[in-house]
Formats: C-alpha cells, sequence, structure tokens
C-alpha cells in the first residue's frame, strides 16, 4: 500500500468522526456553504448523506437497525420524522436500515434528539467504519433455522457502533452473520461472513468468509475456517484491524477489503489474522460457501411458538408511506408484541401475530396497499435509491420500478424472478445477483444524459454454488425495460 493519503485521509486524520453534538448544533444555524470538510466527514459517520439536487441543500438520514428489528413506539417517532421531512416517505435498505429523504440543516439536531430519546442510532450507519450488520430478520423465530444469530448480532453491535478504535478505516466494512436454513442473508458480497456451520465434531459456529463485494468488479467472499460462536467478536475485530492498518488509504477506488485480499491472497490472510489472534480459524477440507437464495421471509409463516405466526410483508422498491409505517407498528402492537423487522429485500415482517388475527392484519395490509403474498413481485425486487436522491446515479430507479412492477403483476402474475435494479455500476441494488439485473446507465443526447438500462442475468448453479450474472443487453430504454424483463422471464 502506498505510504501517501489521499487529501480525505488527510483530512480523516484530524477529525474526532463521533463528535456529532457540536457540529449539529452549530450547523442548525449554517448553511450548507458553511460546512467545512471536516464537518462533512461528522455527517456522513452520523448517517448523512447530500442528497440531489445539491441546491436544495437537504440530506438523506440512515438509521442503524440491529438484526432489523425495531419497536412500534420507535417506527411511530421515524414515521413522525418521514411525514415532516420528505411527504411522508421511508425507505428500507438492503441493509436492513431505514432512510428519511430531505432533512434540512435546521432540523438535524433536533432529529438527532427524537432518536436518542427512542433508543436509535444513526452512527456507523454510513462513512469509513463498520457498518450495520445484516442478519436473517425471522432469527428466533424461524422453527427451521440452523441458529439464532440474534446475540452474535447484538455482541458485534456493541463492540463496534461509537467505538473510536475502528471508527477511520479505508473504507466501508460490512458485516453478514446467517443462521437461516434458507439462506437468505448473502454472505458471499460481504466484506465479513459468518454463516452458521458444524465443525467435524458437531459443534454448531461459524464458517467464516473475508473479502466478497459488489460495485463495478463483483467478488465473491473467500473461506477462511470454522470459529466458535464466542470466537465471532475477537475474530471480527482482529479483521477490522488488520483491514484498517493494511487496507489501501491512497486510492479510494481500490481501499475494500476485497482488494486487500486480491493483493496479499487468503494464505497471507490467513496468517496474519493467526498472528492477531494468538490462533487460527480451523480449516475444515471441501468448507463451502452457500449462494444467498434471494428468497425473503414472506407471507404467512409459522413461528417456533405455535400460537403466532410470522407475517412477511412486500414492499414494493422499499418504499413506505408514513402512513403505512404507523398501521405496521399498529398492527405489531395490537396483535403481535411491538416489534417490526426490516428485511435484507427492503421488506419488513411483523412476527408474534396471534393466529387467531391473522386475517385482520392481512385485511388491513390489503386496504392499505400492502396485500401480503410470496408470490408477489414487489417481495422478490431490490431497488436502490437512484438519481431521485443519490448522486452517483445514472437512472431514476424508486418510481420507475414501481410501475414496472404493477405492469409486471399484471402481465405476468404469481411468476415474479429476483429482479435487482441498481442505478448505476456500483450495484448497491444488488443488479449483478439478480436472476434478472437492471444497472443504470446513460448515453448522451441533446439535453444531457439520457437514461438506460444495462440487463445482467444470472443462471442458477446446478450445484448451488454462489456466482454474479452477465450483461446480455446494454443502454435498452426506460419504456423498453417491461418487454426485456418479460422476454427474459419467459426464457426461465
Amino acid at each position: 500500500m502506498s505510504k501517501e493519503l489521499s487529501p480525505l485521509e488527510v483530512a480523516k486524520q484530524s477529525v474526532d468522526p463521533y463528535a456529532g453534538e457540536a457540529v449539529f448544533a452549530r450547523l442548525s444555524r449554517a448553511t450548507v456553504e458553511d460546512i467545512t470538510p471536516e464537518e462533512d466527514i461528522v455527517m456522513r459517520w452520523h448517517g448523512l448523506y447530500r442528497q440531489r439536487p445539491a441546491e436544495a441543500g437537504l440530506f438523506t438520514l440512515r438509521v442503524r437497525l440491529p438484526n432489523g428489528v425495531l419497536t412500534t413506539e420507535q417506527a411511530t417517532v421515524l414515521a413522525g420524522i418521514a411525514a415532516r421531512m420528505c411527504g411522508g416517505r421511508l425507505d428500507v435498505t438492503t441493509r436492513q436500515s431505514i432512510e428519511v429523504h430531505g432533512l434540512p440543516l435546521a432540523a438535524l439536531e433536533g432529529v438527532f434528539h427524537e432518536l436518542r430519546a427512542a433508543g436509535l442510532t444513526t452512527l456507523g450507519a454510513c462513512g469509513d467504519t463498520v457498518r450495520g450488520m445484516v442478519a436473517c430478520p425471522a432469527a428466533g423465530l424461524d422453527p427451521d433455522e440452523t441458529l439464532d444469530t440474534r446475540p452474535v448480532v447484538e455482541s458485534l453491535t456493541a463492540a463496534f457502533v461509537g467505538n473510536r478504535e475502528f471508527g477511520n478505516l479505508p473504507r466501508k466494512l460490512k458485516v453478514a452473520v446467517c443462521g437461516c436454513a434458507r439462506h437468505c442473508v448473502p454472505v458471499e458480497i460481504n466484506d465479513v461472513g459468518l454463516e452458521a456451520a458444524r465443525n467435524e465434531e458437531g459443534t454448531l459456529g461459524f464458517a467464516l468468509f473475508v473479502g466478497g463485494g459488489l460495485s463495478a468488479s463483483p467478488t465473491l467472499a473467500q473461506p477462511v475456517g470454522w470459529i466458535a460462536q464466542d470466537q465471532a467478536v475477537p475474530v471480527v475485530k482482529a479483521i477490522a484491524a488488520i483491514f484498517r492498518e493494511h487496507g489501501n488509504r491512497s486510492n479510494r477506488a481500490r481501499a475494500r477489503m476485497k482488494h486487500l485480499l486480491g493483493e496479499w491472497g487468503i494464505d497471507r490472510f490467513r496468517a496474519e489474522l493467526e498472528s492477531r489472534l494468538g490462533w487460527a480459524p480451523r480449516v475444515i477440507p471441501g468448507m463451502a460457501l452457500h449462494a444467498g437464495s434471494g428468497r425473503d421471509h414472506l407471507g404467512v409463516l409459522p413461528q417456533k411458538d405455535a400460537g403466532r405466526r410470522l407475517v412477511g410483508v412486500p414492499v414494493a422498491a422499499g418504499l413506505l408511506t408514513a402512513d403505512q409505517f404507523l398501521l405496521l407498528a399498529k398492527l405489531a402492537a395490537e396483535h403481535g408484541q411491538g416489534e417490526l423487522r426490516t428485511t435484507l429485500y427492503q421488506n419488513i415482517l411483523l412476527p408474534d401475530i396471534a393466529e387467531p388475527a391473522v386475517d385482520t392484519v392481512l385485511a388491513a395490509l390489503a386496504e392499505n396497499g400492502l396485500p401480503v403474498s410470496e408470490s408477489r413481485w414487489a417481495g422478490h425486487t431490490i431497488v436502490c435509491t437512484g438519481r431521485e436522491f443519490c448522486n452517483k446515479a445514472m437512472a431514476e430507479t424508486k418510481k420507475p420500478a414501481i410501475r414496472l412492477l404493477d405492469a409486471l403483476e399484471e402481465a405476468l402474475p404469481g411468476r415474479p424472478a429476483r429482479l435487482r435494479i441498481s442505478g448505476c455500476p456500483n450495484g448497491c441494488g444488488q443488479h449483478a445477483l439478480g436472476e434478472i439485473g437492471l444497472q443504470g446507465s446513460g448515453v448522451k443526447g441533446e439535453a444531457g444524459l439520457e437514461e438506460r438500462f444495462d440487463v445482467w442475468v444470472r443462471e442458477t448453479s446446478p450445484d448451488g454454488a454462489p456466482s454474479f450474472g452477465r450483461r446480455v443487453m446494454s443502454r435498452v430504454r426506460p419504456e423498453e425495460v417491461l418487454a426485456v424483463v418479460r422476454e427474459q422471464v419467459a426464457r426461465f
């Protein structure tokens, strides 16, 4: 790694990224033009991004939700913020977070006070730190699960959130924990992946994988070895320390964990990890990475508690209105145990619904634009933020996706493909993992950039091994996307 730091890395050296309280107090009386580069760093570490259009001076706020869990009271607070800031819109993300758009500087101090009072945090939801861990949203509920991963995720979250030791990494570090029998967590695309597995003696622990990622060069995570459950926190901390000290700080385009693995190789990485731990993860011959199934927990599902049901609610493009979010909270309070969960596929779970109340819950959801069915296109589609708010996107995604899903539901009911839509090559919508992927691109026109989409197709490996799709069409006009998707579905 070059020792010459990039300008951003130089700025990061003199910043306490967690000094948000003083920064937000000052900015509440400032303008966007007054924000210093150092304050911009603090804002990112507190879950804030500048959003398009720049002249509006507004921000997107991302709230971190370990295990995707939030209470009805917390959901009510978020719905209230969304109603005031962005016309009542909330977005569920692929890392089980909730995003709210349209926050002005003057509102930030008050919003963060509301979040803290509700027991919510945004620390590490953005920025060069350990991001929110993703895990099966049905953990602890699914009768078929391999392992309830909630305790591990809670321990990892406690170890990293607000921890200055890991507050300045070369880039973000994404961690996934999977104990789900249907492999709903795509461990293969995370910097660090823990997948429930047994060793040769039958002890249940984790298979450890490192170096996965998407963006313009999708890369599958590599196996490191088997670890016990109580070793998860020290192992992930050691990996984060390796990344902190050896990741590329001169070129952000080469600063992810997958790039370090590409330079070192897995054997050198194992040796470095062993030197820090004082022991080595057990290498088990044939330990393979399962492909994330792309299957969410949708519909009315059994729970370990026989008198309760898990209701998986499809959410088109991950978009909810404040009223819909309030309804979900109300149903969870009245017919469940006051808890909601977000999923990695931008949907919502209502756990612990009393069996006699299921029909009442389903009727209320359907009446408010959230019909529940495992076979709806909405539940099998992931959509990134897109050009509406994201400064990197080349195409708008959310609103066109909803129109596309409505058309597909009418044209191909009950035949949903795993559709993934990204606004640019960075792949936040995971287009390389979809059975059908749409990646935003563009061409220069007389009026400026004209939106187009590249089409990706992924065929499932016969042995279940993880894989990425391939580009089969380029620069498809938005109005032609429906016909192209229908054509690809017909080929399955």
